[in-house]
């Protein structure tokens, strides 16, 4: 937990993006997931922290971590990370790790850490903004 605390004031950057959770929306939440997912594997791989808050800067400034927005049940948001990154992400991520930091001790909130590793060769996300959507299912792909 003091890990988490110490990212507040630091600027996100290429390998760190911290994003809060869109409780009641889970279309958004799903694309926010695999979005990050797609660009840390494409790239050099990266640590999605769901439950903080980033300030947007300037377009040529890095955005900045500026307080806590814990989950409400990290456990559920592993379980869909997972789910999302495994059924809308192609190929799949191997490698990819999710885990769980509690507020304190016995407590359900909290945050959730998406460790992507880097995968070889230049995949890429294809499509409009890394989605490509097949239209012979309802789920949108994204393609790394």
């Amino acid at each position: 937990m003091a890990a988490i605390e110490k990212l507040i004031g630091q600027c996100e950057d290429a390998y760190l993006d911290c994003k809060e959770w869109p409780a009641r929306d889970d279309s958004a939440a799903q694309k926010m997931v695999a979005k990050a997912a797609c660009g840390f594997s494409n790239g050099d791989g990266g640590v999605l922290i769901i439950g903080m808050k980033a300030e947007s800067r300037p377009k040529d400034e890095p955005d900045v971590i500026t307080a806590k927005a814990p989950v409400a049940d990290t456990k559920l948001v592993s379980s869909r990370v997972l789910d999302w990154v495994g059924n809308l992400v192609e190929p799949g991520i191997v490698g990819l790790q999710v885990r769980e930091i509690k507020e304190s001790r016995g407590k359900k909130s909290g945050f959730v850490v998406i460790l992507v590793p880097r995968i070889e060769g230049r995949p890429s996300c294809g499509g409009s903004r890394g989605c490509s959507d097949s239209g012979r299912s309802a789920k949108r792909v994204f393609v790394v």
